[in-house]
């Protein structure tokens, strides 16, 4: 499997997890819609806590808050908080553009 499809594995689980439904499920629909937001060629180079880490790779497999909250033994408000620091990080406002840009850099 090419990098770039698990890339776009990885943004699609988390928009399915987060109750997106394209009306065209097309990889090239989701790409357009990737590339027309602002940071997506983020290129600092960032610290994760072990925590963010953990978590952003869960939803990047596809588990909602409430899975990622009970698969780490947290609550749900814990799991919220720390992906909002990690968006602050990366300067991104949803979680599936911080799992793409971590992806992209090879970070998850």
């Amino acid at each position: 499997m090419s990098r770039e499809n698990i890339v776009w594995g990885k943004v699609v689980a988390v928009l399915l997890s987060e109750g997106w439904r394209p009306p065209d499920p097309s990889q090239t629909a989701v790409e357009n819609i990737l590339d027309d937001i602002g940071h997506m060629h983020y290129t600092q180079t960032l610290e994760l806590t072990k925590r963010q880490y953990e978590i952003i790779r869960l939803m990047a497999i596809g588990y909602t808050i409430p899975q990622v909250a009970a698969a780490l033994c947290i609550g749900q408000e814990t799991v919220k908080t720390h992906l909002k620091s990690l968006q602050n990080k990366l300067g991104v406002c949803k979680t599936v553009h911080a799992v793409y840009l971590l992806t992209k850099q090879g970070l998850i």
